[in-house]
């Protein structure tokens, strides 16, 4: 049982790690241009991180990179991209105890070896 206990403090840190991003990426959209606030506005959570985690380095309209605007999309996208890790890593833990029984842990989930062995 004492892989239970390892694989249910690794899920509840990465729930926890999950939920201070989620607020992070949500507190960085209050001081955000109004034009991407207004654009991510009434996003549910799901759908406001697949949307930041496709942001890219793009200027604006008359071709000038706006610095701030700029690092504002960069850190949105890298809060979306940590939020969709810690889930899969969460949905993974979940599955945890059919690794218990001898079944390896996928490379996706750890690629530094096999958590079963």
């Amino acid at each position: 049982m004492q892989y239970a206990r390892l694989f249910k403090l690794a899920k509840d840190s990465a729930v926890k790690a999950r939920t201070q991003a989620i607020n992070q990426l949500k507190a960085a959209l209050v001081t955000a241009d109004p034009d991407l606030r207004e654009q991510l506005a009434g996003l549910k959570t799901p759908t406001l991180v697949r949307t930041c985690a496709q942001f890219d380095d793009r200027e604006d309209d008359d071709g000038v990179k706006d610095a701030v605007g700029q690092a504002t999309r960069i850190a949105l996208c890298l809060l979306a991209q940590r939020i969709d890790e810690l889930t899969r890593q969460i949905r993974d833990l979940e599955r945890a105890p059919d690794w218990a029984g001898g079944a390896s842990l996928s490379a996706a989930a750890c690629p530094g070896g096999d958590l079963a062995g």
